[in-house]
């Protein structure tokens, strides 16, 4: 059960960012009341990035090309870690798309829901202890994607 709430603290987190009220600000201060309301919210720890990020602890193959690394944060728990990453890029929403199903064509596919909007893509790997959800939504100028990656 707590697993289910550190994903849904990582979709909040999610919300957050496109609302822009977080990436907008690029200050100390919003990431250190972002991570105050995460924290209160999993009741674990929370650390979060905004501006320059350091994407390092992204699995490689999880990494879309050529995307920008706008925002960052963790969430660690008893059950585990969750971290969740927002990007950037100006390839068009079907080509990220189609790179995110080829990347995880080995997972289990949970999810992919399309919508005029955007599209979420869900999938489990091997025994169900690590997760990856990827939202991407854009417009004809850039695309955005926010991948939520958790393991117990």
């Amino acid at each position: 059960m707590r697993y289910l709430s550190l994903l849904v603290v990582l979709f909040i987190g999610v919300l957050i960012v496109f609302n822009g009220s977080c990436a907008k600000c690029g200050e100390r201060v919003g990431e250190k009341a972002t991570e105050r309301m995460i924290e209160a919210t999993s009741g674990g720890r929370a650390k979060v990035d905004v501006g320059s990020v350091d994407i390092s602890s992204l699995p490689a193959n999880f990494r879309y090309p050529n995307a920008v690394a706008k925002a960052k944060w963790e969430v660690t728990t008893e059950e585990g870690k969750g971290i969740n990453y927002s990007l950037e890029t100006t390839d068009p929403k079907e080509k990220v798309v189609e790179f995110y199903k080829t990347a995880f064509a080995g997972w289990h596919k949970s999810m992919i829901s399309e919508t005029p909007d955007g599209t979420t893509l869900a999938f489990s790997g091997g025994d169900n202890r690590e997760a990856v959800v990827i939202l991407v939504s854009g417009d004809k100028t850039k695309t955005t994607i926010a991948l939520m990656h958790t393991k117990k």
